[in-house]
């Protein structure tokens, strides 16, 4: 059996020299004697470094041999060279049936860089808590490396304290853990602080592989004095925030509800509104100074999430301030309080219903010390009437000189309107019809959305306090997502994950609102995927923050270019949001069919809500669908009708 290697290049009998991914022929040439019945030559690569050309991966090559008269008669085959290797092996057999009759060897040097892949797990690790990690390294081809060095390398933070090093790496020999079939294990190991980290493959002749371990942190705050349950007098109380990570954070600290102290200190900001951020230094402490504003009880919430690894730290503080200077705040309100009784609301209730939409107007005073005490909540005073002109009378022009019966006439065409106390139902003045006033731009849009969401006991939905926890009553459809349990409610909404705003010509502005309150120890995240909508049609708004006062509909649609894509419920805390249909170019086709019709032109936006806590996670999706509404029975008797786009219909 005389065995022949060769390459466009150059021909061998040994040693033949081979580019990786180039391919070399196999010439095998027979003589046999006596009774060899069928003369069959096989070749069976010794390593991965070698495949067969179209031969699908197979081990191994073989072919029957045509011999002549004399005996002789050759085969071939190609081979390629798929991994470098000074020392790619293959052996030669000749046989007959299955009896060997002939064995020998042949190599070659697949020159070159080779590609490798590492794979890690797992993936992810925990600061401060010992676990075990496989690193499998393999080839392009998918054939085990035995012999590779694999390294820890730190990359973002510092996970090993800077000393990720020798002990962290390990060189393969093919035993077990040690690139026994591509696999070599970390044993123990112990991250102290957040951050990633890479594992490292390397071999001569081959290109450097790597695969990213994260590790993220929780419980790496620590605070001085217990914060559980925190009691202050009349004099301001330090609580020192330690970090136990090598990292710097920053805590973002906000009051679920109405705050009952200042914060203060040297690393510490106001972010307005009650809010602050602290920041803490890696393996060091901030100190936090509380002054008590007002005597009365208060959850503070601490919140810090590490983007880079998902690191996040959540605990609640309870703060009892007791100091008969400061005139105390009822933080749980009153079922009393509404706009139309002002006098029953607490701070927060009163600010809330102020921001709302001009309700109740809050009162405070100076303390001693220079600070705003809450005292009353105030019903908004009205707007004077201007002075009468000299020999003026009740007239369409000047109703505001009107008694209620001279207004009921001039109402009934059209000219005045009267008002009437919403509690004793007596007239109180009359105001003049301006046409301008039907403009749906001018709309009071905030009113409208309180009425709707149950404005006038609003401290179920808007003004959560210590005692008293009220999901929105006033929602056609209550849900609630427990983490580790799942969807409860009533409603078709558990069901379908469906909701449906309906808009026509002459309200194309439409919306449906929800609400999220938190379990203890919960947090839930909003996300927002628009569907085909570049020009965002929907608009997400927190109803609470995000509105002013008097917003009207043409301020709002100025304002929606703001839009929620996320948001995080921090725990312990509620949110109200608003889904808005924004008919602006882009979003909406107007037609005329015996009446001014309106078609949106994207249909829908999906929200997630994910919820997880000490008790599990839960996570639901709901679509919401925007579709014209095909009763418009206003449209059709509508004299013109100026679209919030394109041009003017005008009935003949």
């Amino acid at each position: 059996m005389i065995i022949t290697l060769n390459t466009t290049k150059e021909t061998g009998a040994n040693g033949l020299r081979v580019e990786l991914g180039h391919a070399f022929g196999a010439n095998v040439q027979v003589r046999v004697f006596g009774d060899v019945a069928i003369p069959t030559v096989r070749i069976s690569p010794e390593s991965g470094a070698l495949q067969f050309v179209g031969a699908n991966n197979t081990k191994e090559w073989s072919a029957q041999v045509a011999t002549d008269d004399a005996g002789e008669g050759s085969v071939a085959t190609e081979l390629r060279g798929v991994e470098p290797s000074d020392y790619a092996r293959m052996k030669f057999e000749l046989l007959d049936a299955d009896r060997v009759l002939i064995t020998d060897e042949r190599y070659v040097v697949v020159e070159g860089t080779g590609s490798m892949v590492v794979a890690v797990k797992p993936a992810t690790m925990e600061s401060g808590k010992k676990a075990d990690i496989t690193a499998t390294a393999f080839s392009s081809t998918g054939s085990a490396i035995i012999d590779a060095r694999v390294a820890i390398e730190e990359k973002e933070g510092e996970p090993f304290s800077g000393e990720a090093g020798g002990d962290y790496a390990i060189q393969g020999d093919g035993t077990e853990g040690r690139g026994r079939e591509g696999k070599y294990a970390f044993k123990r190991l112990q991250p102290v602080s957040p951050g990633t980290f890479d594992m490292v493959a390397s071999k001569q002749g081959y290109k450097e592989a790597r695969a990213t371990v994260r590790v993220s942190a929780t419980d790496f705050l620590s605070y001085a004095p217990d914060i559980s349950a925190l009691s202050l007098a009349c004099e301001a109380k330090a609580v020192t925030i330690e970090n136990s990570l090598n990292t710097e954070v920053t805590v973002s600290a906000a009051f679920s509800g109405t705050a009952c102290v200042s914060l203060a200190g040297s690393r510490v900001a106001s972010s307005g509104n009650d809010k602050y951020t602290i920041v803490v230094p890696g393996g060091k402490s901030t100190q936090v100074v509380m002054t008590p504003i007002r005597s009365d009880q208060c959850y503070l919430v601490f919140t810090t999430t590490l983007e880079s690894t998902g690191s996040t730290d959540s605990q609640t503080a309870w703060i009892k301030a007791d100091c008969p200077a400061l005139k105390k705040n009822a933080t749980a309100g009153s079922e009393k309080c509404s706009s139309a009784a002002c006098k029953e609301c607490s701070e927060q209730q009163c600010l809330n219903l102020n921001r709302t939409g001009g309700y109740c107007v809050p009162q405070y005073a100076k303390t001693p010390e220079g600070k705003d005490a809450f005292l009353s909540c105030a019903q908004p005073s009205p707007s004077p009437s201007p002075t009468p002109a000299p020999n003026a009378t009740c007239s369409a022009k000047r109703c505001d000189l009107c008694n209620e019966t001279a207004c009921a006439v001039l109402q009934n065409n059209g000219s005045c309107y009267a008002n009437y106390d919403v509690n004793t139902h007596k007239f109180t003045s009359c105001v003049s019809f301006r046409q301008d006033q039907c403009n749906p731009a001018n709309f009071d849009l905030s009113n409208m959305l309180a009425r709707r969401l149950g404005q006038y006991h609003s401290q179920q939905l808007f003004n959560p306090s210590t005692r008293s926890r009220y999901v929105a009553g006033s929602m056609e459809n209550q849900f609630v997502l427990v983490p580790g349990v799942g969807w409860t409610g009533n409603g078709e909404l558990p069901d379908s994950g469906k909701a449906t705003i309906k808009i026509n010509a002459l309200f194309p502005v439409a919306g449906v609102a929800f609400s999220v309150q938190n379990l203890l120890g919960a947090d839930t995240q909003l996300l927002a995927k628009w569907e085909n909508n570049k020009n965002k049609c929907f608009i997400i708004r927190d109803i609470e923050h995000d509105f002013t006062r008097d917003l009207g509909l043409s301020a709002l649609v100025n304002k929606l270019q703001d839009a929620v894509t996320g948001a995080l419920v921090p725990a312990n805390q509620y949110r109200s949001y608003l889904v808005l249909f924004n008919p602006k170019e882009g979003c909406v086709k107007y037609t005329w069919d015996n009446g001014l019709k309106i078609e949106p032109l994207v249909d829908s936006v999906t929200l997630t809500l994910q919820s997880s806590g000490v008790l599990g996670s839960a996570s639901r999706s709901i679509k919401i669908y925007a579709e014209s509404d095909d009763d418009e029975t206003a449209a059709r008797y509508a004299l013109m009708v100026v679209p919030m786009n394109g041009k003017a219909y005008v009935r003949g």
